[in-house]
């Protein structure tokens, strides 16, 4: 999957952006690399599991996660600070 995921984000942003958001290389000085925020955002968004049949839970809430990661590669990070969680 992570090769998969790596080709989606050269696709998208180019290859030197793609490589950078993916091994988190642009975000490093703030701490958000894309597999720590992808590990905040399926724990983050698993609040949301009710809404999705058991055998689509996991694929939807990552789906979500990298949804949100994809518009902000910082954005859950950015969400704990917001919500007190340091």
């Amino acid at each position: 999957m992570p090769l998969k995921l790596k080709r989606k984000f050269e696709r998208e942003y180019g290859k030197e952006k793609g490589d950078r958001i993916f091994y988190g290389w642009e975000n490093k000085k703030k701490g958000c690399s894309f597999k720590r925020q992808l590990k905040l955002g399926i724990k983050t968004e698993k609040e949301h599991s009710h809404l999705f049949s058991p055998s689509k839970r996991k694929k939807m809430i990552r789906k979500i996660a990298l949804d949100h990661i994809k518009e902000n590669p910082c954005y859950y990070s950015e969400l704990k600070k917001m919500k007190g969680g340091h």
